[in-house]
């Protein structure tokens, strides 16, 4: 049986929004802080007011940019998840379980190629059913928006985890420099990404719908056909 799946996409589609948002703001204090430790490198004299200020933002936009993170993970997972389960009702021998469109964003080294290869299945699949149903007319739908989807994510990731592993390494000047560059790439690169996941929300979400629309009205009247019989 399909599950109502619209208002999983809107509020995945809103907490996007909102990290793109909290997003630009980590950008900005990034950039402060840039200007601030290459004045520091360059003999200039600051303040410890200044430098407590700008500890003290960076810390907050991590917090509230890590807790936005969270929830909008959460919110889209539960949209792919349910989405991937109401493929299955549809159309059988697909290649993952539903499990796996939650699980495989956890597992080390498979979290870099089994969702695109569920989200593209998705894809797929939705669209040839729509084709067979007569709902659909164009069978060779292009999707090079969805591996461009994945391939942001990838390189926003490893970005990611390099900005990390040097924030916690770093000891001098030069690196702590090295880590804000890395974070206004990161955050720069996070813009792109937020706009194309909303699309690829927005585009499956569309085809889910008709889904949802024909198998509704398919059961309206087999029901129809029982009471006239």
């Amino acid at each position: 049986m399909l599950k109502p799946n619209h208002k999983r996409s809107k509020i995945a589609i809103t907490l996007i929004w909102i990290c793109l948002i909290v997003n630009l703001i980590s950008l900005f204090s990034s950039y402060l802080q840039y200007q601030l430790l290459t004045q520091l490198s360059k003999g200039v004299e600051i303040t410890n007011y200044k430098l407590e200020q700008n500890d003290s933002r960076e810390q907050l936009v991590g917090i509230v940019t890590l807790i936005v993170s969270i929830i909008s993970a959460v919110t889209f997972i539960q949209w792919f998840r349910r989405a991937y389960f109401n493929l299955h009702s549809l159309v059988p021998n697909l290649t993952y379980t539903e499990g796996w469109a939650a699980g495989s964003w956890f597992v080390p080294v498979i979290g870099f190629f089994r969702p695109y290869q569920i989200m593209v299945e998705l894809y797929n699949k939705t669209i040839a059913r729509l084709v067979e149903r007569k709902l659909f007319d164009n069978q060779s739908f292009d999707l090079s928006f969805v591996k461009v989807w994945w391939a942001l994510w990838i390189i926003v990731s490893i970005i990611g985890r390099v900005v990390y592993k040097y924030i916690s390494e770093a000891e001098t000047l030069e690196k702590f420099i090295d880590c804000t560059v890395f974070s206004i790439v990161e955050s720069l690169l996070y813009i792109p990404l937020s706009l194309i996941t909303i699309k690829v929300i927005k585009v499956y979400s569309n085809f889910e719908n008709i889904l949802l629309n024909d198998v509704t009205i398919e059961a309206n009247s087999n029901v129809d056909s029982v009471i006239s019989e």
